[in-house]
């Protein structure tokens, strides 16, 4: 995948769908869904803004080998695998959980990526320095990057999100937070006077401290805040009740949901954990994802 395709998704225009909302008490509220998620069939939502920037910077470093990390469905890696893909970058996953046969880690074999499963124990020592020295040993060619694309270069990819986007018509953004690196990147490029709001999708009491460590000076000075108690108990954990309402949100509004993100988003929306909006509507961001639902279906 040629650099100048890759800009063309991540400055692309895509569409606001319009929903008139109402919350479990029946409060209107009106909202605004910005459409990541079509951007691409395989590199939508969040992830062109976050893999944009790292392989552009493994290109100018000569690298060729991309290495990562993430779960049976993670949306990263399997984003991650297509886009090497394209890009002509040698892929490795550092899995975590013994089954390599989902559908999720099937496409991304089939895009090329070597798969390496681990253990949760071993999975965790993934941010240890002496553990990814370890690992940079055995992979010298690779540039490693953290899990969900967590790190600086991603941070900055969001700055024209926002490019075709009439601003002044909103609020506002919300958004899921898993990592932090997306809601930060929004915070730093959305206007000065907009508001947003994280919607923490784990348990992540460090949310708001992690989110603060990636804001540029002038994201510094915005208006914004994390929910911590809508995650459902945690990290892709659901309830029959909720699944329900996403079913019957997804039939009356014709808009897809992923369970994990952005459909805690809506739910968290839905069960007034979130302030309402004065005069003008929340920007919600679909940050994709929708790949991961088949983790759902088994």
């Amino acid at each position: 995948m040629e650099n100048s395709l890759w800009r063309e998704l991540a400055l692309s225009a895509p569409p606001v769908t319009h929903i008139d909302f109402k919350t479990q008490s029946g409060c209107p509220l009106p909202l605004a869904v910005l459409r990541l998620d079509l951007i691409h069939p395989h590199l939508s939502g969040n992830k062109v803004f976050k893999l944009l920037p790292n392989l552009l910077y493994a290109r100018e470093l000569g690298i060729r080998h991309l290495l990562s990390f993430g779960g049976v469905y993670s949306n990263h890696i399997h984003a991650l695998a297509y886009a090497g893909m394209q890009a002509g970058f040698t892929t490795t996953g550092i899995i975590r959980g013994q089954d390599l046969n989902t559908a999720t880690l099937q496409d991304a074999r089939q895009w090329g990526m070597q798969l390496c499963a681990t253990d949760f124990a071993q999975y965790r020592k993934r941010h240890g320095s002496e553990y990814l020295a370890q690992l940079q040993a055995r992979y010298p060619d690779a540039l490693i990057i953290p899990e969900g694309g967590a790190n600086q270069h991603a941070v900055t990819g969001f700055n024209d999100v926002f490019r075709f986007i009439e601003t002044e018509k909103y609020t506002g953004l919300i958004c899921a937070c898993g990592t932090g690196t997306t809601l930060a990147g929004l915070i730093n490029a959305m206007p000065a006077d907009w508001q947003a709001i994280g919607i923490a999708v784990l348990k992540a009491p460090w949310m708001k401290q992690e989110v603060s460590r990636w804001l540029d000076v002038q994201g510094q000075n915005k208006t914004w805040q994390t929910i911590t108690d809508a995650h459902l108990g945690g990290y892709a954990k659901v309830n029959d009740e909720y699944l329900g309402w996403l079913a019957d949100f997804e039939k009356q509004y014709a808009l897809p949901l992923d369970p994990v993100y952005t459909g805690k988003v809506l739910y968290a929306l839905w069960q007034e954990k979130i302030p309402l909006a004065q005069n003008k509507p929340w920007l919600v961001i679909h940050t994709g994802g929708l790949q991961g639902k088949r983790g759902f279906l088994r």
